[in-house]
């Protein structure tokens, strides 16, 4: 169990991101330009942190990023999740908070959705 779980909804210039602890209250919750995820991350996010992050087609810029400040990074594909893919309503909000509960209640994904890692980055 982690102190603390980000669920983030990645778009093309843009992110949202929801922070909660154990207990599900969330601390922090916002959009933000992807270029400036960085800075978020290092002055609101602890390290103790496992975030679920929707692969989408620029998914990898940012698992870098959350790999490099928190201590777990896992991708949901959004399609595969039912939880976010029958939901009725659906908004950036709501995706995040989805995918951080998730993460939370330590809810193991469907042996149908790609959970794979993206490989560590090499160190040269």
């Amino acid at each position: 169990m982690f102190p603390f779980y980000l669920g983030m909804d990645l778009h093309l210039k843009r992110t949202y991101a929801v922070l909660m602890d154990q207990m599900g209250h969330i601390i922090d919750e916002r959009r933000i330009p992807n270029d400036e995820v960085g800075a978020y991350l290092k002055e609101f996010v602890p390290n103790e942190t496992y975030a679920v992050l929707e692969a989408t087609r620029n998914w990898p810029f940012m698992y870098d990023l959350l790999s490099d400040h928190v201590d777990r990074v896992e991708l949901a594909h959004p399609k595969k999740l039912n939880l976010i893919a029958k939901a009725v309503i659906k908004n950036d909000p709501i995706n995040s908070k989805a995918l951080a509960n998730l993460a939370r209640v330590n809810l193991r994904w469907t042996p149908n959705l790609s959970t794979s890692l993206y490989p560590p980055k090499a160190s040269f």
